[in-house]
């Protein structure tokens, strides 16, 4: 390579400017919004706009399915967007009423 060639490649970024600032915890949870097929639970609750609590409650009521890999509970980006589809197609496209614990979604 000639010296020329050298001098206008461009800078290589070092990767920690490229990463969102916080903890450890905050970049892995916006890199997995990001990036992610299979969601952390936080991270799929961010995308669909509501509480991490709610987004428990989704799963646990069987509305949201997981993936589990050990001891980790994960959503498929894929299911999040099946799931949020549905929601769309059950309001009308009118608006989105989240259903209360006890109120069934069948």
């Amino acid at each position: 390579m000639n010296e020329a060639a050298e001098q206008q490649s461009p800078p290589i970024a070092l990767v920690s400017e490229d990463w969102p600032k916080g903890t450890r915890q905050e970049r892995n949870l916006l890199i997995s919004v990001e990036r992610g097929v299979l969601l952390r639970v936080e991270a799929a609750a961010i995308l669909l706009g509501i509480g991490r609590t709610k987004m428990y409650d989704l799963i646990g009521r069987g509305h949201v399915r997981v993936v589990r890999i050990g001891r980790r509970t994960l959503v498929h980006r894929d299911d999040l967007e099946r799931f949020a589809r549905e929601q769309r197609a059950r309001e009308g496209d009118v608006g989105q009423t989240w259903p209360d614990r006890d109120e069934d979604m069948s």
